[in-house]
């Protein structure tokens, strides 16, 4: 192994009593220097109240910043729920529609076979009878409040009730928090 190889680590400047700012913007430093940044450095002893303010600081900003993932969670959780009530309501609007079509197929069929089997006036009765069932039938099928109201659909309107609710509340304490978080920096700057 060879011993007699020399490093070059450069030589120590002697600092000028500059200010910070008047010092250029790029500087090297050499092997052993402290960084540039940190030669002016005013060091602050701090107080067992700064300690207390800067821990309640730290635990301050924990909590806002799981206050902030929660929120996170409600909004990904609603678009989930407006896309399984899209895709529900899809699904059962085309299952409404069919059962529409059965319904008039069979009165259609059942108003034949009155006209073949009783009298003319008896008949036409009974199929005005059936129709007005029938127009009954389809307004209660899409009538709003039983669709958002009922089984599937009126959990997820209850479900997305309760993220609205939380996700106010949490709004809500996000900004207290916010404003205690800006007061405890401006104490410790």
């Amino acid at each position: 192994m060879n011993t007699d190889t020399t490093f070059y680590l450069g030589t120590k400047e002697k600092k000028d009593t500059e200010p910070i700012r008047e010092q250029p913007a790029f500087h090297l430093s050499y092997a052993g220097q402290i960084p540039y940044a940190y030669e002016h450095h005013k060091h602050r002893t701090r107080t067992n109240e700064d300690l207390e303010r800067a821990r309640l600081l730290s635990l301050k900003q924990d909590r806002k910043s799981r206050i902030v993932w929660r929120m996170l969670y409600i909004e990904k959780r609603r678009q989930d729920l407006i896309g399984y009530m899209a895709h529900y309501e899809k699904k059962r609007s085309g299952e409404a529609l069919k059962v529409q079509i059965l319904a008039l197929v069979f009165i259609v069929n059942l108003s034949i076979c009155l006209f073949l089997i009783l009298p003319k006036i008896t008949a036409i009765l009974l199929t005005i009878g059936l129709v007005v069932l029938y127009l009954y039938f389809c307004s209660e099928i899409q009538r709003p409040d039983r669709i958002h109201f009922s089984g599937r659909m009126g959990y997820w309107n209850s479900e997305l009730y309760d993220l609205q609710t939380e996700h106010e509340e949490l709004d809500a304490e996000k900004k207290q928090i916010s404003e205690e978080i800006r007061q405890l920096e401006k104490l410790l700057s």
